[in-house]
């Protein structure tokens, strides 16, 4: 089985269990549509790993070769400015980073064009409400 089917199982079993719950998070920028929508894409597909608040604690991560890092900390780690398209870059693959794209981590860009879309559900449309909602659970300054 593949790494993006047995991650999308597993989020699909978690999230009916109720285990990777994600805390409500205000947007900080874009539509407030395609935050909702990357909420409900990080949980059905980035919780199971990177937990449900992005700290890289999720219920799969004793099975994975290398940790996930925290998403949280984009922002912390760029000076307080969350860097939306290197983001969008390390999801959709074009970003290499250690365990992307390997059986631990699929790259999405590359799932979601296997997938079937409908109208206003292009990979581009999932991937950047997913960027969207990761900005909003940035820690910036004291966070």
């Amino acid at each position: 089985m593949s790494a993006d089917r047995i991650c999308a199982t597993l989020s699909g079993v978690l999230i009916v269990a109720g285990c990777c719950s994600v805390a409500a998070a205000q947007p900080t920028s874009g539509s407030t549509a395609a935050t909702a929508r990357g909420r409900a894409l990080y949980v059905t597909h980035c919780a199971v790993c990177h937990g449900g608040g992005g700290h890289g604690d999720g219920p799969f991560v004793s099975r994975l070769k290398e940790p996930p890092p925290d998403l949280t900390l984009f922002a912390a780690h760029n000076a307080d400015v969350f860097p939306s398209a290197l983001v969008r870059r390390i999801i959709d693959g074009k970003q290499k980073m250690p365990g992307h794209g390997g059986p631990d981590m699929p790259i999405w860009g590359d799932a979601f064009k296997r997938s079937g879309t409908g109208p206003g559900d292009s990979p581009d449309e999932r991937i950047y409400a997913l960027v969207r909602y990761l900005e909003t659970i940035q820690q910036r300054g004291g966070n």
